[in-house]
Order: C-alpha cells, then structure tokens, then sequence
C-alpha cells in the first residue's frame, strides 16, 4: 500500500512510497544521520529547539495516500499511535510488537517514545471510531495512552531509525466495538412534557462521552445555564466516567463559569441524535441580537484621498471615457512610489514599493489609468518606467540594475498570473514570481540576483535596495481562474492590494485630447522625481565621504553621476548605497498603526483559510500613508492619513477574503465550504444550527463544521441574525447576503 511522503511538515506536495519500504527504510538506517543528529539537538539544546528541527524532517501521512494535505485519494487501513516519555521504549516496542493488530513498533525520532502502526478496518469512514477502539484497547492491554492528535487522518508521521523496529507483516485489523442499545428510546424521554430538564439532560448525557475536554467543558456551560447550582452533581457524576477525571477540580472549574453559562443549555441536548425533534435552546438571562456584518465596500470618495494622489486620481477620472477612480487610485499609488522610491522610508524601515491589481469586467475603462502614466513618463520625462511585460526572472533583475526603482504595467495581469503560476510552465517562467516575492522584501537591503554559469562574462545583478512596484489590470475571471490556493498559502497574493471596480459600467464622457499636463501636477511630479537620493559609498566593507570625490572626478558627486559600480584604480570597486530620508509618525498615527496591526494580526493567527491574507495588512497600510505623506512633502505621517490608508487596507483585505472564498476551491476542503455555502445560500430565509447540522452530515465533524462556518463569516459571505420565535425565544440564524 502507497502512502503520501512529504519533504517536511512544512511541504504541501508529496511524492509515495510503499509501508513495507518505509518500515524497511527505519530499520536499514536510510535517516540514521538525521536522527542521531535531532537526538543530539534534544540533549544538547532543549524541547524547544528540537521541536523546530524536527519539523524539517521527512514525514508519511500513515492513513493514506493524499492529494496535498487534506483530500484522501485511498486508504491505508493504519492508524499510527504515539506514546510519549516512556522510561523503558526498547521494552515497550517489543511488548506492543507482540500484538496481532500491529503492524510495526519503533522507536520515535526523539528516541524517549514508541511510534506504533497499528492495523484497522479499512473503511476511511469509521477512521475515528477505529481510534477510539484502540485507544481503549492499548490502555487496557498494555497501560497507555495514546496521543488523541493520531485521531486525525492527516496526521503527519516522522521518519525515524530503529534498527530493531519490530511487527507483523500478517497482521488483522482491530474491531470497532458494536453501539450498545439504549435502555429505553430517549428521544421519547426528551419529548415528554411531563420529564423535567433534568431528566432530560441526564437521559441525553448517557449517549455523550466525557473524554474530550471541549465537550466536557462545554457541557459544564450548558448544564449550569440550564439547571444553575442543581447541574453540578450531574456533570461530576458524569465526568467520573471518563479516564481524565479528577475530582479535586470539578468544583473549581464549575466556579469559573458563569450563571448563564456562556452557550445556551441546548448544547447538552444537541449532542444527541433527535431525529425529527427540535429541541429549542434555553435562553441566556439577557438575550443580545447577534449584530449584523456588513459587507463594506471602497466608496467613490475614499478614492480621493488629500493631497497629490487624490488630484492626480481626478485628473485621470477627468481625461477617461470610462471614469473608474476605483482603478485609478492603485495605479496612482504605484506610479507615486516608483518617484519616491529609496528616497523615504519611515521609522521602522518601511519602503514605499507596492503591488497593486485593478479588477474589472471587459469595457469600463481599465486600460485608462495605465495609458496616461506612461504618457507621464514620456512626456514629463521622469524615470522609473520599468516594463509592460517580463518573461524571465533575469529581465526583471536587468530592469531594476538599470532602474532601481521601476514601474511595471501589465495589461491582462491574469492571464500573466496563470503562465507564471501555472504548473505546466517552464521553470524560468515560474521563476517570475519568486522573483517579485523576494524583490518585494528585499527594498531595505541589498538584492543578490541569480548566479551566472559564465559569472565572469556575464555577472549576476547586485541591486542595493530595489523598489518595484506594480500596477496590472485584469477581468475577474481571468485573474481568479489563474490561482490557487498555493497563492494564499505561501504568501504570494498577500503582497498584492486588489481593487475590485464596481461591475455596472460608469458613465460615459467626452474626454477630449489633451496635449499638455496640467502645470501644477507636472510640477509636482518632477519635484518629487527630483527628490534628493542620499548616497553612501562604500568599498569592501568602507565607507567613504562623497567629497573626497570632487577633486579625483572633477564634478559634482551625486545620484545621477555615481548610480553604479565604479571601478578606480586608486579606490577600487565601489558600491552605492542610498540613504532615504526618514518620514516619521506622530504619536496619534502610531497609536492608530499599532492598533491596526492587533487587529491584523488576531485575525492572521485564526485558523481560516484565508488568513495569511491578513500578514502584512499592517505593512501595507504604512506603506500608502508613506506615500500620501512623501507626496505631499510632509515629514510626519499625520492622523488622518494614518486613518485612511488602514480604512482602506481593512476594506481591501476584507472584499479580498470575500473574492478568495468565492472564487477558489482547489482542494476538497474548499470544496465543501462551497457545498455549506450552497446550502445556506438556497435556504432564502436563513437556517438554523440545527438544520443546519442536519443537512451537513457529510462533513467529518463538529469542528470541520465549525472552521467552515468561520471562513465563511470571516469573508462575510456568510451573515448571521437573531430571530424570535412564537415563544418569545431568540434563535440563531445563518443565510447568505
């Protein structure tokens, strides 16, 4: 049986290797250099440093041959079982070897634990049902536990050396114990008005099982709200059964939660099956109205913002058949960090370089904005105009040495992303985006281009704080249909501000042919392009006074005479090195910043999809106050820039999680957040949790359910009400805008 084998725990493709080979692998010694070497980094340098180096490891996903990570493509019929801190493993791995259900018994990387595969039905179905029958069957045979994390299907097994590695080859897979039958039909007891909820509750508590602390907790919740001080002796009396128990801390924990609870006293009763029986929550003492989220978009005013960047949006707006100041904003703030670029930063190093992508359907007016700032660039005669269409990752670095800060305009962006993107293109077209990915983090520092096989004919590009930046226009489809998920995951779209234009087309205007830019904006573009790059020289590791220059060269020093390496014979090889001016924040603006950067933060640590999205929110936001503030002469990021640019970077990220969840589903999980999706969205007055759950029983579990649920209200495609029922109960609604 073929098993999926990944490079680390860290890797999202894999190759397959056979069981067989794989135990015959740990036992030969194939990983021995790697193991011995984590053992040595566990007694040497701590859990802590271990934990990281072993995440570089190989790893099996033991269950299965998977496509990625989470769709399983076919069964192994394993199931691996970790016991940790054993005192005597070589003792153990033998004892456990001895047991028909298992297949192998080794060592574990760490060397102080016993890693098991341990034959089951080979029904993918019953996966947890089977882990729960061995857990049980290990703790009763052989006095352990087994790590519950093994539960999972996906769950990752790292290689590791044993040359005594132990099992059997012929072995059976072990039994799922058969549901006992209840003693009489509960159902029946939950729906008879005469049985108090008591009763009720201690009817349902005899089909839910203690061992999980979710649940267990959350029963305590739900049994406090339901039944106050009264619920107590029931939830000890029910915790008992399970192998964790302690009674010492029951009543401490029953103290921190409070009278209501904190979910509603139908918690208990949704654990158990009703059938065609709704079972309406009990209320909390104070009900709220869960608010509505609302969807918000970019308003036509936002794309105005103070200063030069608003009057040069205008400007295009003015001279646009089609007026899309939607679109004409980002390539407006692409084409001002490229004047401004190396020559600001602010106090934490922040760069002005940014990407930006400006959607919209065919025929309202995309081409506008680009056409115009390349007519800038001609006719004012400013540099920075980088290229419409680069092929390679060598004709970008040949740009930016030549143009450090440049601007890249690319018409049909999309189909672009999908040639770089795409798995079937060649390796130096691929290699486009990793290229922007790493020029993009690389604008405070010096950029090392790709070796050369002929480096003396031909050297690499050395780059001293390259600033590209990127304005590409794009239909949605196009653009969408070109991604994965890879993108969101690994941090390539994330470097991208999308601008999504309204899809009703403007109205059309007369845009008359103009001859001449307007003088005050000229004017102020090439004051900006004129704006003071700072220069430090430098020689292996020196550096230098420009003005020690002035009587060797015979001219003025400055940016546009020592742009390059100089090659002297009295100085030798020398390096520029740019030294921007430093755009400071005021204490209110860097008040409003650190609280933008919490909040992007908490939702980038959530375990959504789409939460990558939200990394360099922060970073951006700082990146367009810089550029409204620099435009505008200014030397210190005032509020209500600061307000702006993370107004305006929330509401992009968020239609940007929205577009993502809408129009991405590369893998089976996302597959099934469509399905949900669907189903609510066919349900035109909202469904409840419960229906909800009903018509969602393909789903693994509650938690699958509940990660879903979350995407899809954290992309607000998803709204959520509270209604009141003919009671005068509030129940929780779920439907689609």
């Amino acid at each position: 049986m073929e098993i999926s084998f990944f490079k680390s725990a860290m890797a999202k493709k894999n190759a397959l290797i056979d069981t067989d080979e794989f135990f015959e692998d740990i036992r030969t010694g194939r990983w021995e250099s790697e193991i011995s070497a984590l053992r040595g980094c566990l007694a040497n340098s701590g859990k802590d440093v271990y934990n990281k180096k072993k995440k570089l490891l190989n790893a099996v996903t033991l269950s299965g041959n998977f496509n990625g990570r989470t769709e399983l493509i076919e069964y192994s019929g394993l199931i691996q079982g970790d016991i940790d801190n054993v005192e005597n493993p070589e003792k153990l791995r033998d004892i456990i070897a001895l047991d028909p259900h298992v297949r192998a018994s080794f060592i574990s990387p760490s060397g102080k634990g016993v890693k098991v595969a341990i034959c089951v039905v080979p029904d993918p179905e019953r996966h947890k049902d089977s882990f729960v029958a061995i857990q049980t069957y290990f703790k009763d045979k052989f006095s352990v536990e087994l790590d519950k994390s093994c539960k999972d299907i996906a769950r990752l097994l790292f290689i590791s050396h044993d040359p005594e590695i132990k099992g059997n080859e012929d072995c059976i897979p072990i039994e799922i114990p058969q549901e006992s039958t209840p003693f009489f039909d509960a159902t029946k007891v939950l729906n008879d008005p005469e049985k108090s909820d008591y009763e009720k509750a201690e009817v349902a508590l005899q089909n839910i099982s203690p061992e999980d602390y979710d649940t267990w907790f959350k029963v305590g919740c739900s049994l406090k709200a339901l039944l106050g001080e009264s619920g107590f002796p029931l939830w000890d009396s029910w915790s008992s059964k399970s192998s964790k128990y302690n009674p010492t801390e029951m009543r401490y924990k029953w103290n921190t939660i409070s009278q209501e609870g904190g979910v509603t006293g139908g918690t208990v009763m949704q654990h158990f099956d009703f059938g065609a029986v709704e079972m309406v929550p009990r209320p909390r003492s104070e009900p709220k109205k869960i608010p509505e989220k609302k969807v918000e978009k970019l308003t036509e005013e936002m794309c105005y913002p103070i200063g030069f960047v608003g009057e040069m949006v205008k400007f295009i707006c003015k001279n646009s058949r089609y007026p899309q100041p939607t679109l004409a904003l980002p390539a407006t703030l692409a084409f001002t960090a490229t004047l401004l670029g190396r020559k600001v930063c602010t106090e934490d190093d922040i760069r002005p370089n940014i990407y930006t992508v400006g959607i919209g359907r065919t025929g309202i007016g995309k081409e506008s904005a680009r056409a115009i700032i390349k007519r800038m660039f001609s006719d004012i005669g400013v540099q920075g105009f980088g290229s419409e269409k680069v092929s390679s990752r060598t004709a970008i670095e040949r740009v930016l040495s030549a143009t450090p800060s440049a601007l890249f305009l690319f018409d049909e962006f999309g189909k672009y992303v999908q040639s770089i993107l795409g798995e079937r293109s060649a390796g130096h077209v691929r290699d486009v985006m990793t290229a922007l990915m790493e020029l993009y983090t690389s604008s405070s520092s010096m950029f090392y281009g790709t070796d050369k096989a002929n480096a003396r004919e031909n050297p690499r590009f050395q780059i001293s704080q390259p600033h590209p930046n990127i304005y590409g226009t794009t239909t949605s489809e196009t653009f969408w249909d070109g991604l994965t998920h890879t993108a969101v995951r690994d941090g390539s779209l994330n470097r991208f501000l999308i601008f999504t234009a309204p899809d009703s087309r403007p109205k059309r205007q007369m845009a008359l042919r103009f001859t001449e830019f307007p003088y005050e904006l000229k004017q102020h573009i090439v004051r900006m392009s004129n704006l003071t790059e700072n220069i430090r020289i430098s020689s292996k590791g020196r550096e230098y006074d420009p003005t020690k220059f002035l009587d060797h060269f015979g001219e003025e020093v400055n940016s546009s005479t020592i742009c390059q390496q100089i090659i002297d014979k009295d100085f030798g090889e020398l390096f520029t090195d740019p030294e921007p001016m430093i755009i400071s924040y005021s204490e209110e603006s860097l008040d409003i910043f650190d609280k933008f950067e919490d909040e992007a933060l908490d939702k980038a640590d959530k375990p959504t999809t789409t939460a990558s999205m939200w990394v360099r929110a922060s970073e951006h936001s700082k990146k367009i106050a810089l550029i409204l503030t620099a435009s505008n002469f200014l030397q210190v990021i005032p509020p209500e820039i600061a307000r702006y640019s993370t107004k305006l970077v929330s509401i992009l990220m968020r239609n940007a999680v929205r577009e993502i969840i809408k129009n991405l589903a590369d893998n089976y999980a996302e597959k099934e957040s469509k399905r949900v999706e669907q189903i609510i969205r066919d349900c035109k007055n909202g469904i409840t949790l419960s229906d909800l759950t009903r018509k969602t029983r393909f789903l693994k579990s509650r938690n699958v359910r509940k990660n879903i649920i979350e995407d899809l209200y954290e992309a607000e495609i998803l709204n959520v009400e509270s209604r009141e029922s003919g009671n005068g109960k509030l129940t929780t609604y779920y439907f689609v805008d």
